[in-house]
């Protein structure tokens, strides 16, 4: 949308020209996306940086608020922690390939810095400009912030508009790699860097069809299917971290996940039952411009779906694992007997 106004061409061409720069550095993948992002981030630094000191200081020195509702509020939660979690398929992909003996603490607080601290600032500039600009930021919120600095205005446009590419590339590049996670332990997957170019082709293809027939609704639905990638994704959430620091405490045997037919099993059906029991849960509390919850609707229109399946989801797990590990330790007193001589009950 950005460039289709500050370019003055039009939306399905904005959004060719766009795609097509994502897609040259997702082909390239990890080197060329590292070394985008590490200029784009001090530019970046600098640039918000200075949108912050200069929002600062015209802030209004009393602000009496606007009619924002505990709906509204929580609505905003959910868009971030959304932006949280939504990142964690890519933090998994990514921190694979760190040498093994990297702490895990390491990965932990640099990727919390980069993406929790990160994107709380750029929010908090965002929260500045609203209470300054109002509508002028709604009509036009890259001429809103590129006009604090009328004289460089037009490199503050510039930045804007590149700063998303590195983020824009690793959408097609992380999707590839947890397609390529999923299938090349069976080794059907031979020629990744062939493999690659095809995906992220494909991939890039269809989102740009889709953003080219959305148009004018390109922004509800990006925010659509943003909260439905959320409710989709706290279940796994909630599996995955209650798995590793509840109930394993970060001790696997990583061969032993790549067997099909190792201890861990082939399929883990009560996990799986636990992760569509939660979205059913968290169902009556959705709230998006397709579909409002019953719930959702009794609570002033406020989300709490993602929050309601963290819960339910990890109590849920935490008793399956519990009902796991009591089978387990049945069949191995059985097996004792048995082996000792003594029938077993």
């Amino acid at each position: 949308m950005s460039a289709h106004e500050w370019l003055h061409i039009p939306y399905s061409t904005a959004i060719i020209a766009c795609n097509l720069v994502m897609l040259v550095v997702a082909m390239v993948g990890y080197k060329l996306i590292h070394a985008a992002s590490r200029v784009i981030s001090v530019i970046s630094a600098v640039l918000f940086l200075a949108l912050f000191v200069e929002l600062w200081l015209h802030l209004p020195a009393h602000y009496a608020g606007t009619s924002v509702n505990l709906g509204t509020a929580l609505l905003a939660i959910s868009i971030f922690a959304s932006w949280q979690i939504t990142w964690a398929p890519y933090v998994s992909d990514y921190s694979r390939y760190l040498p093994e003996e990297t702490p895990s603490r390491s990965t932990f607080l640099w990727t919390y810095l980069g993406s929790a601290a990160g994107a709380s600032w750029v929010m908090i500039i965002g929260a500045f400009a609203a209470v300054i600009g109002g509508d002028a930021l709604n009509s036009d919120s890259i001429g809103f912030l590129a006009h604090r600095f009328p004289a460089i205005s037009g490199i503050v446009i510039a930045a804007l508009l590149i700063s998303g590419v590195p983020g824009s590339a690793q959408s097609p590049y992380g999707a590839f790699l947890t397609t390529l996670s999923g299938v090349s332990a069976s080794g059907r997957l031979r020629s990744a860097p062939t493999a690659r170019t095809l995906f992220v082709v494909g991939f890039t293809t269809v989102s740009t069809l889709l953003s080219i027939l959305a148009n004018a609704h390109v922004m509800s639905l990006f925010q659509n299917v943003t909260l439905f990638t959320l409710y989709l994704l706290v279940p796994w959430t909630a599996i995955n971290l209650t798995d590793y620091y509840l109930v394993r405490r970060g001790e696997y045997d990583i061969n032993a996940l790549f067997e099909r037919n190792g201890h861990y099993g082939l399929v883990n059906w009560g996990s799986v039952l636990i992760y569509f029991a939660t979205i059913a849960v968290e169902v009556p509390f959705v709230n998006t411009s397709v579909y409002v919850g019953p719930i959702a609707k009794h609570l002033g229109a406020a989300d709490v779906s993602w929050i309601v399946g963290l819960v339910f989801g990890t109590v849920a797990y935490l008793l399956l694992a519990a009902r796991s590990k009591r089978l387990a330790a049945t069949r191995s007193e059985a097996a004792e007997a048995c082996a000792g001589g003594v029938p077993a009950k």
